[in-house]
């Protein structure tokens, strides 16, 4: 028996994803942004994941693969492998910064033309070819990412010595591109001029980047051994895994003897060039045999007798027949089965479908022997469903096959996580300005006979073969009946008697009291993720959007899921005021705490639909992070556009050289975000010309980061504005003094608060902050307001804010909750709202992690 189950299709917050289930296995087809939390959500699970498939390399169909091989490996999986087209390769080694697991073994395999023959991954449940399809042009490919310094490295030898200047081998193939490694090339004792690895072309290239892999995921250690982090994303130590002699259940062929160069410096440094990721791969999968039946009355008549040797024949052995005679087991059975096939078909433009019509692989699959095509996914980009050649070579595999369409103009808007959207409709009604309703379209638009719409949890039962069907979740179905419901239907009489009393507190405070006139009242703070590390069923993980009116936003951290948190409270639709893309072309400014991914890794895709926007942006963004960010970001611009090309477009800017009161870094055991920590010095603009520009562009009198205690390099920030309102932002950090002195008589303290108090000695070897400790550093700073975010999935719904301090604090307090929005000027009815809160998170079906 298996199946094929839509995980997810093109919506706001998510991009269409397949899942095929056997009992011994599953197989992803692409993996967007958000998927580790879809699993999750949809109760799917990791354990038995074999290989995931990207149907291209962009932040559409690969955005999730870090997030989801640091699950996998933290679920148990030993073993995964990845296919996609070209360019998958050069993507999973720009991730080297942030995705790092021992107990995992990672085999990439980019799609070649012999690949629609020959399977390009082959197990006992399934072959899996790949047809790769084209546009008629291809861009050239892009130069590289390098790092150019003030000054030159030393050069490096056996013995040190700075006056011998004999060709390197580094220097010889990367200049030359070779293919063929020399004697020379081996020997220690003559790599004297920097290792350069931008320059390598070829396959001595895309050796470096297996290399490359083969280290961030070794395989060397049972899962067993290794305790991962929760709440620390990455591996502590790098500088274990990236270093020569380090032993991988996967190796990989060295040809060029590169792999002594696999030390930390080398590895900081940037990748070889790749053209730009413009095809996309198709799938046809097909299921194993099916041997036949076992017919015990054909056994009989060749003289065999019920027992052992039917046992042995049903199992697929050849017996013996008493007179001698060789009985085998295709003699004794009824006529095989035909295996079921699966098309994944990813059609991005009408530019591609001459090059995906004119191959013959698919139509050699809908009649050959043994086998049955029964459904064909069609992933589709605009206009492809309209475009008659589509249409016709849709029809050509005839009636019985089943079509199902991922087409994002017609397929509506539903909600892709209903647990959090069902919460948020109940906190709408204690307070829709600060709980409100997320943007979605219930319905699909799409209704032909010939084919169906792709929706979640849609499944398609390839043996025994049958029509789609959909087996929605329980919370999907609590959401859609609660949206014309009573409120009394879905909110239990305590909750609404909960609601009613945290309102009339509010209406009590509010009655009598003077309005005053407070700077920064009417800025507004919208908390997208508030998670630590990995998404939970109710939160995303780390990020806050600071709304300034009249100047602009400020997107303070960017993790896995960003864009798509920012669609769902905002909205896609361009006839309404202050959708999503108004708000990204108001963004201004980006700032990355850390290297961590659960506080960076959806930026990329911030930055590509950015390049999006029609028209352009009249003037730059500016974004603020440290060297690793600035890196991986440059590698990644070389598969998919994220406008770094042109200083209008994406401005860097270094934490470093803004930095106030820098720090030792005692807590800070991540040596490779220590070496070679210097930002970029070939930069555009330097960071103090783009701090001015940021400064002018938000109206604000000061802005300067602050490094922070955490387990890398990590800064905090503090702004000012001219009117006289201030914010902090804390980073991941210890309690810092450094933060308290920095961001004196903030207005509003944005503070991580990972653990529940009782927690110190906990949070002191992570290196984060308890409730308690986060409070005492906004008291200590004298912040007006202090809002608590990035909580440990140990408190998946609502923090144990009742273990916080209990001395009355003239301070006030706020709890962050995923696509909540703050008037700074209301954030006092945060504490008045608490009880409420936790009742209406206790009314609501618990967290349950599926592995």
């Amino acid at each position: 028996m298996w199946q094929a189950i839509g995980l997810s299709q093109s919506t706001a917050d998510s991009n269409p994803s397949i899942l095929l289930t056997f009992d011994s296995g599953k197989y992803l087809f692409n993996c967007g942004e958000g998927t580790t939390r879809l699993l999750i959500q949809n109760r799917r699970g990791f354990r038995k994941v074999k290989g995931i498939f990207a149907t291209r390399v962009n932040t559409d169909a690969v955005g999730g693969i870090p997030g989801t091989l640091m699950s996998l490996a933290d679920s148990g999986t030993e073993r995964i492998e990845l296919c996609g087209p070209k360019g998958l390769l050069h993507f999973i080694a720009s991730a080297r910064f942030y995705t790092l697991r021992e107990s995992l073994s990672v085999t990439v395999t980019e799609a070649t033309a012999e690949h629609a023959n020959e399977p390009i991954f082959k197990d006992d449940n399934v072959s899996i070819y790949a047809v790769t399809i084209s546009p008629p042009t291809e861009d050239p490919p892009l130069p590289a990412a390098t790092r150019k310094r003030s000054r030159s490295h030393s050069p490096i030898s056996r013995n040190n010595s700075p006056s011998r200047r004999s060709p390197s081998p580094a220097r010889k193939f990367s200049a030359q591109g070779s293919s063929k490694p020399s004697p020379v090339e081996t020997a220690p004792s003559d790599f004297e001029a920097v290792f350069t690895p931008s320059r390598f072309q070829g396959e001595q290239a895309i050796a470096w980047r297996k290399l490359i892999v083969s280290r961030m995921f070794p395989g060397s250690k049972p899962p067993s051994a290794v305790q991962y982090d929760a709440d620390a994303p990455s591996l502590d130590n790098p500088e274990q895994i990236f270093k020569p002699d380090v032993p991988t259940k996967n190796p990989v062929p060295d040809p060029f003897g590169l792999q002594k160069y696999v030390v930390m410096p080398n590895v900081m440094k940037g990748l070889p060039a790749h053209p730009r990721a413009q095809s996309a791969t198709c799938y046809i999968v097909a299921a194993a045999p099916v041997r036949g039946k076992f017919d015990p009355v054909r056994a009989k008549s060749f003289g065999l007798k019920s027992g052992p040797l039917f046992g042995k024949l049903s199992r697929g052995e050849s017996v013996t027949a008493p007179n001698g005679k060789v009985i085998t087991p295709d003699m004794c059975m009824d006529r095989p089965e035909p295996s079921s096939v699966l098309f994944i078909i990813d059609c991005p433009s009408v530019e591609y479908i001459d090059s995906l019509t004119s191959s013959t692989q698919f139509e050699a699959w809908k009649n050959r022997p043994g086998y049955a095509l029964h459904a064909i996914y069609h992933l589709l980009g605009e206009g492809v469903l309209e475009d008659p050649r589509y249409g016709n070579w849709m029809r050509a595999f005839g009636s019985e096959v089943h079509h199902i369409v991922d087409y994002k103009k017609w397929g509506g808007n539903p909600i892709t996580y209903p647990s959090p959207a069902l919460a948020q409709l109940r906190l709408s009604k204690l307070d829709s300005s600060i709980f409100p309703m997320l943007k979605f379209t219930p319905d699909s638009k799409l209704d032909l006979p010939i084919f169906s719409s792709m929706t979640a949890n849609q499944i398609v039962s390839m043996r025994p073969r049958d029509a789609p069907r959909v087996d929605p979740i329980e919370a999907e179905t609590i959401f859609r009946d609660a949206l014309t419901a009573p409120e009394a239907s879905y909110l239990d009489p305590p909750t609404l008697h909960a609601y009613e009393e945290a309102k009339q507190a509010v209406r009590e405070s509010e009655t009598g009291t003077t309005v005053t006139e407070s700077p920064g009242k009417d800025v507004v703070i919208v908390t997208l993720g508030t998670a630590s590390a990995a998404p939970t069923k109710y939160r995303n993980v780390s990020s806050t959007l600071v709304r300034i009116p009249g100047y602009g936003s400020l997107l303070l951290d960017g993790g896995e899921g960003t864009w798509g948190q920012l669609a769902r409270h905002f909205g896609e639709d361009q006839s309404i005021e202050n959708n999503v893309w108004d708000v990204l072309r108001d963004l201004k400014c980006i700032y990355i705490s850390h290297a961590h991914g659960d506080h960076h890794m959806g930026i990329s895709r911030i930055l590509s639909r950015r390049r999006q926007l029609k028209p352009p942006v009249d003037q730059p963004l500016y974004l603020i992070g440290n060297y690793s960010i600035q890196q991986y970001l440059r590698e990644y611009c070389q598969l998919e556009d994220l406008g770094l090309r042109n200083p209008n477009d994406v401005v860097f800017i270094s934490p470093e050289p803004i930095c106030m009161l820098p720090r030792q870094r005692e807590h800070c055991r991540n040596l490779m975000f220590l070496l070679h920590a210097e930002p970029l010095s070939d930069l555009p603009v330097s960071s103090q010309q783009g701090l001015d520009a940021v400064r002018k562009v938000l109206g604000l009198e000061t802005m300067h980061t602050i490094e922070v205690e955490h387990r890398i390099r990590c800064h905090g920030l503090y702004i000012k504005h001219e009117s006289g309102w201030s914010l902090a932002y804390s980073g991941d950090t210890l309690p810092c003094d450094a933060l308290v002195e920095g961001a004196r008589g903030a207005t509003i303290l944005i503070h991580e608060a990972t653990m529940a108090d009782g927690q110190e000695q906990l949070a002191y070897r992570k290196a984060h902050s308890t409730f308690s400790q986060a409070i005492d550093v906004g008291k200590r700073m004298g912040a007006e307001t202090i809002l608590l975010t990035h909580f440990s999935g140990r408190y998946p719904k609502m923090p144990e804010y009742k273990t916080m301090g209990s001395e009355p604090t003239k301070h006030r307090l706020a709890l962050a909750f995923d696509n909540a929005q703050f008037r700074v000027g209301d954030m006092w009815k945060m504490e008045k709202y608490f009880t409420a809160i936790e009742r209406s998170y206790g009314d609501v079906d618990d967290e349950t992690t599926v592995v």
